[in-house]
């Protein structure tokens, strides 16, 4: 039975000026977009000088990626954006800092190529907001391996509200029907949107919270929470 809920998030009530500047990233809601991404030269050049040429080379793929898939099928979206983020290497995140569990932001995620299922996850659904798929067919999903007992996230896209979800995950790479993962069970899933809302949604907004989260490669995530929003939460 599908139980509804809902889940807090914040932040530390004392956030570094580097977690600051991430979580204004984070805040960014990119909508459907009518025209193609255009990532400024001024961010891929500091990217640039700060990573080297393969990071700027995958924000420059990253952005060709979202171009060629703007107006395409949705199912040729999800398989566009679940391959290309699934080039990216899995690691465990074994930082931590003065109490802090830290998660790259997408685009740190992007340049340094690697991250985690959370990290995967979410760049997924960054890159698929990009192409111009709705918020309301995305939900962020923590599951369970069968396996091993691991906890582990998918994003799962849903066509209808009544229909079944196909999973976009690196353990398996091919984009499926749920009822064909029978290595993984359904823990709960949320809404991902009331993290991205920004006041401006504009390009520029977004080219300039990109450019302010280079200042450091990771966000931190406090095991200490001050809420600040809310968001739909659906246990399985």
């Amino acid at each position: 039975m599908l139980k509804s809920t809902q889940i807090i998030i914040g932040r530390h009530h004392k956030p570094t000026s580097f977690a600051a500047a991430v979580i204004s990233l984070l805040l960014v809601a990119p909508l459907a977009p009518a025209n193609p991404l255009t990532l400024s030269e001024p961010l891929l050049q500091q990217v640039y000088q700060q990573y080297g040429e393969q990071a700027q080379t995958r924000l420059r793929q990253w952005q060709q990626t979202i171009n060629h898939a703007i107006g395409k099928p949705e199912i040729e979206q999800l398989k566009l954006a679940n391959n290309f983020i699934n080039q990216a290497q899995f690691i465990h995140s074994p930082y931590y800092q003065d109490g802090f569990d830290l998660r790259l932001s997408p685009v740190a995620f992007l340049i340094q190529g690697a991250g985690d299922s959370e990290e995967f996850s979410i760049a997924k659904y960054f890159t698929l907001r990009e192409m111009g798929i709705d918020n309301s067919k995305l939900r962020l999903t923590y599951t369970e391996i069968e396996s091993s007992r691991a906890s582990h996230m998918v994003l799962a896209y849903y066509s209808a509200v009544d229909a079944e979800p196909l999973v976009l995950d690196y353990l398996d790479k091919a984009v499926r029907p749920l009822s064909q993962r029978q290595d993984i069970r359904l823990i709960y899933s949320f809404d991902a949107e009331p993290i991205w809302l920004s006041q401006s949604n504009a390009r520029t907004e977004l080219n300039f919270r990109l450019a302010r989260s280079l200042r450091g490669p990771y966000k931190p995530v406090p095991f200490q929470f001050r809420p600040v929003a809310t968001m739909d939460s659906t246990h399985y």
